[in-house]
């Protein structure tokens, strides 16, 4: 009995030992399982740990990088997707860290895809990051990938933080180098939606800079290498000023206007001075008066240099001022030009004066200086580049928009005996300015001085007349319709464009500019808007805003036809502002 009872102890005990064993074993096998858990190569949190690990590094950010692009493809690139919100927060602040404390050790090429990824996730918190590629740039001058992607995130994010060292890179930016030719372009669209007022004194300083155009097949690479520079620079300069609206560059921006060597930088410093508005104005004015002895001077001596020792300067500073006044459009020019015309002016001057008098909101004064100074010009007047006066002059009268002009129109081409171009854009300037009552009376003066295409350019749009009589819905119709859009078929929709321009109120102002997108012919959109900016002679903020929506989508859409169709419409919109200034 003894010994059967200490035999089943001794089982007992095995028993007991071998579920102790078991229980533990069961218990390494789940610490086990637990701790290959935490290593799932599947999962984020296991790169972000590999990332302080130099043998790991480049691996973990280019599975990183995969999640994020995965995660994006799954969620059909929206950024606010629960699923990409919760990667980016729980890699954001690795990933920026390891670009700011690993910059230098980092091989170039995982340097641009980290410094990407971490772009594209456009989150404040990688600020650290995108401030240091910038300014990495601003003090080396290298890192030109880098600073294309933190350029462009910090800007969309406005981070006021890099804009010193935002300027400090675009200082530092060389066109023609191996590390600023390819990003250079990208680099400009981000300053542009940065625009930061700090950076008018750095912007004004590379305005003053000078600027040889190299002459056609010059093989002076240095020469050519530092126009390329001074082009971007400058360029870049214009349109900033432009952007920012800071009257302390207009006069910087004036000087780029009257240096013949700076012709390639000219259209952006136009542009840049009617966003500035009335600042613009008033320093015009005064040049336009000889009243800014700096710039009077200034504009003497390069136009002297330009023309050669002998060469005349012919104050071409008059003209210039003009072109600023008349493109900035604001009302308060047209007395300004109108007692211009009363002084002695060269016949170019004149020519330029009058083609930018009637580029302001008309009245009874500046239609009947324009036709006065008009009949005044010489029969051989040219206007700069080189072009008959009296024919760009027969184009600018249908600005006024006006109906009564047409009369005076055909006597003027019936005066035109020995200047045919200047007859032909009188009769299309009655043309596109005709109503129905005076149809015969056109037809008359092209059928005895025109020739097949006035004749052509007669039919299509007494067509359109007919048709429409003086219904704004007929006209619009016609402006819009897809039929009218293409080349042979143009002048229909340009004659109702006008016809909405001549029985226009704001109603229809509105109309066109709600239509507009969908009018693809270049020349009908640039006549529409002609007929917008006529029709808002007090400016209008809410027309130029949807104008700028319609632009930034088709920017946004990448629509090569749009956007180049878009660039009259961009001037439209900038003076629609200035006029609205008060």
């Amino acid at each position: 009995m003894l010994r059967t009872q200490r035999a089943t102890a001794a089982l007992l005990r095995a028993l007991m030992i071998g579920s102790a064993s078991a229980s533990a074993l069961s218990v390494g096998i789940l610490a086990a399982a637990s701790m290959m858990g935490c290593q799932d190569e599947s999962q984020p949190e296991y790169w972000v740990d590999k990332l302080s690990d130099a043998g790991w590094r480049v691996r973990a950010i280019k599975q990183l990088d995969q999640f994020y692009e995965d995660a994006s493809t799954k969620a059909n690139q929206n950024p606010d997707a629960p699923e990409l919100k919760t990667l980016v927060e729980k890699t954001v602040v690795p990933l920026t860290n390891t670009y700011v404390e690993q910059y230098d050790n980092l091989d170039e090429k995982i340097r641009h895809r980290l410094i990407k990824l971490l772009a594209t996730m456009r989150d404040p918190r990688t600020e650290p990051a995108l401030s240091k590629a910038i300014g990495e740039f601003a003090t080396t001058g290298r890192g030109g990938e880098d600073l294309k992607w933190a350029a462009r995130a910090a800007a969309d994010m406005k981070l006021a933080s890099t804009a010193d060292k935002m300027i400090g890179a675009f200082a530092k930016l060389r066109a023609d180098s191996e590390e600023g030719g390819p990003v250079y372009r990208d680099f400009n669209t981000a300053l542009l939606a940065m625009a930061d007022k700090s950076w008018t004194k750095t912007l004004v300083e590379k305005l003053d800079a000078p600027m040889e155009l190299p002459q056609q097949g010059e093989q002076n690479k240095p020469k050519v290498a530092e126009f390329r520079n001074q082009q971007f620079w400058q360029t870049t300069s214009a349109q900033l000023l432009g952007a920012i609206g800071d009257p302390a560059g207009v006069d910087p921006l004036l000087k780029v206007l009257l240096d013949p060597g700076k012709a390639n930088v000219q259209a952006d410093a136009v542009v840049a001075l009617v966003k500035i508005g009335k600042p613009s104005v008033t320093r015009a004015t005064q040049l336009l008066n000889g009243e800014i002895k700096e710039l009077v001077d200034f504009s003497n001596q390069r136009a002297r240099k330009a023309a050669g020792a002998s060469g005349s300067s012919d104050e071409q500073y008059v003209g210039t001022a003009a072109i600023v006044l008349g493109t900035v459009g604001h009302p308060s020019a047209a007395p300004i030009l109108i007692a211009a015309l009363g002084k002695k002016q060269t016949e170019a001057n004149k020519g330029v004066i009058l083609r930018e008098l009637a580029k302001l909101p008309p009245t009874a004064d500046t239609k009947a200086a324009f036709q006065k100074g008009f009949e005044s010009l010489a029969s051989d007047a040219m206007i700069p580049p080189g072009e008959s006066a009296q024919a760009v002059l027969a184009e600018s009268a249908t600005s006024f928009f006006d109906p009564e002009l047409v009369p005076w129109l055909l006597q003027r081409a019936a005066a035109f005996k020995k200047n045919e171009e200047a007859r032909s854009a009188a009769l299309v300037a009655a043309i596109k300015l005709m109503t129905p009552d005076q149809l015969s009376a056109v037809e008359a003066a092209v059928n005895k001085y025109g020739g097949d295409d006035e004749k052509a350019a007669f039919g299509t749009a007494a067509g359109v007349v007919k048709s429409c009589g003086k219904g704004a819905p007929c006209y619009m119709a016609a402006l819009t319709k897809s039929g009218n859009q293409g080349e042979k078929t143009q002048f229909a929709g340009i004659k109702a464009a006008y016809m909405l321009g001549v029985y226009g109120n704001d109603k229809v102002r509105d109309q066109v500019a709600s239509s507009i997108d969908p009018i693809s012919n270049a020349a009908l959109r640039f006549t529409a808007g002609k007929v917008i900016d006529f029709l808002s002679p007090k400016g209008s903020v809410q027309i130029a805003d949807s104008l700028q929506k319609i632009v930034d989508a088709n920017v946004k859409r990448g629509d090569p036809d749009k956007i180049a169709g878009d660039a009259p419409i961009k001037q439209v919109i900038y003076r629609l502002r200035s006029r609205a200034q008060a």
